[in-house]
């Protein structure tokens, strides 16, 4: 099961979409900034409470759906799906695999959007 996460984190690292997910993470941050500057006098409670209601919901739902369907659909235009379901590795510890690293992966966009405050 560890040597499954590590080679989805490896298939992770060399692509494109991790990339752009962080990109994507950074993005409301630096909206929210240049909206503060534009003049507006918002206080830093109110930019938290907006990003946290409105911004972030949609933006993750949009994003993470993105990311699960990446996962999964992934295996299946590589075709390495075929491969990996003949490996002794269960169906269960697969899915138990994929959800850990999308897991991982929405820890790691939700620090970088709340840290980039």
């Amino acid at each position: 099961m560890l040597t499954f996460i590590k080679t989805e984190f490896l298939k992770l690292k060399h692509s494109k979409i991790f990339l752009l997910t962080v990109l994507g993470a950074l993005s409301i941050p630096s909206l929210l900034y240049i909206g503060l500057l534009t003049g507006e006098h918002a206080t830093f409670q109110g930019i938290l409470d907006y990003c946290a209601t409105y911004a972030c919901s949609l933006f993750y739902i949009i994003i993470f759906t993105i990311i699960i369907a990446y996962l999964f659909g992934r295996e299946y235009t590589e075709h390495t799906l075929k491969t990996i379901l003949t490996t002794p590795l269960s169906k269960t510890k697969l899915l138990i695999g994929k959800y850990l690293m999308f897991f991982i992966w929405a820890f790691i966009i939700t620090t970088i959007t709340f840290t980039a405050r």
